[in-house]
């Protein structure tokens, strides 16, 4: 499972570790295992997702009944109230997942509170972890504060400027706030095109 997981084979993670579910083997790495087993199912669920109109789908709450989500929460959860991983890395993992999926299930308070804790546990001097930039840029911009959704953005640009869909959602942040200037979201969605 961990090895599957390592190598972002989160399908064939979740298999492994459902058979050990069904059996009852987690043991003494019970902890580990649903971390790897929910993170995977959540992983599988937000790679299937489009990300066209992805922004005003979680701020609609309309990917929260999505079966693999509920599953990745249900196993995620658990490990709440368990919360105190010795591995820093398994920490952020978990804070960071169960942050995001939160917010797409339309949580923002304790997404909120999860996605700070990831934050935090990042390392001065390690790359910025551009999953849960992307996330708290999400937030933001389902709190209607498009300002720092297009800061956060931004440092996913800054990241990973590959990407096409942070120039959309930093156009779209562009496009809800008040002041309205044209410049910036005409250059983020030729952009957005261009690398398409």
């Amino acid at each position: 499972g961990k090895i599957s997981f390592l190598l972002k084979k989160y399908q064939e993670c979740i298999e492994a570790l459902s058979y050990l579910d069904d059996k009852k083997e987690f043991k003494d790495y019970e902890e580990e295992c649903l971390l790897y087993y929910g993170t995977s199912y959540f992983k599988v669920f937000i790679n299937s997702v489009n990300k066209n109109e992805f922004l005003k789908r979680v701020k609609e709450k309309l990917l929260n009944n999505e079966v693999k989500l509920q599953k990745a929460l249900s196993i995620l959860s658990k490990l709440e109230i368990l919360k105190e991983f010795t591995d820093e890395t398994n920490k952020k993992l978990f804070a960071s997942n169960i942050g995001y999926a939160y917010l797409i299930n339309g949580e923002l308070e304790k997404s909120s509170e999860w996605l700070d804790k990831a934050l935090k546990l990042q390392k001065e001097d390690e790359k910025q972890d551009t999953f849960t930039i992307e996330a708290i840029g999400i937030l933001k911009y389902c709190k209607k504060e498009y300002n720092e959704g297009i800061k956060y953005f931004s440092i996913c640009i800054k990241l990973e400027p590959w990407i096409p869909f942070y120039y959309e959602w930093r156009a779209e942040c562009y496009v809800q706030k008040d002041e309205i200037s044209l410049s910036p979201i005409l250059d983020d969605c030729l952009t957005s095109l261009s690398i398409s």
